[in-house]
């Protein structure tokens, strides 16, 4: 096995030798059977470098954290994150941006918008009244 660095390269390098083989394969009308054994023949050593690379980086053993003297979570600071701005305020912003610079857009949208959820009403009626006019039959069953 070689260093992260090398396996990563010729990972790299079986990509690239893959992408060559592909588009080989569809310039070459008349070898077909040829292309489509370099294509397999470059898939092959693509997923060796990439099996290489997965043992390297499992046997790799883990880093402990910095500044961890190994006798408890407690000592370990963790970094304080940076209060995150929420969803709602990001889509809020969208909407409001949206109708400042293109009023007529956002106007024809929400209709377009009130438009299929009023058919699709509709239709939600108009099929529950259809269900609701089927005759129905009633079994006894005698045991």
């Amino acid at each position: 096995m070689g260093t992260q660095k090398e396996l990563e390269a010729a990972l790299a390098e079986a990509e690239a030798e893959l992408a060559r083989a592909v588009t080989g394969r569809d310039a070459a009308a008349a070898d077909v059977a040829d292309a489509s054994a370099d294509v397999e023949k470059a898939r092959a050593h693509c997923r060796q470098a990439r099996i290489a690379l997965t043992e390297q980086n499992r046997a790799e053993p883990v880093a402990a954290p910095v500044g961890h003297t190994g006798t408890s979570n407690r000592d370990v600071k963790k970094p304080s994150k940076e209060p995150v701005a929420r969803p709602r305020k990001t889509i809020r912003g969208y909407i409001s941006s949206l109708l400042t610079r293109q009023p007529a857009l956002a106007r024809q949208s929400f209709m377009l918008l009130a438009l299929v959820l009023a058919y699709l009403q509709y239709y939600f009626i108009d099929v529950n009244l259809k269900v609701s006019l089927l005759p129905s039959i009633t079994v006894l069953v005698f045991g």
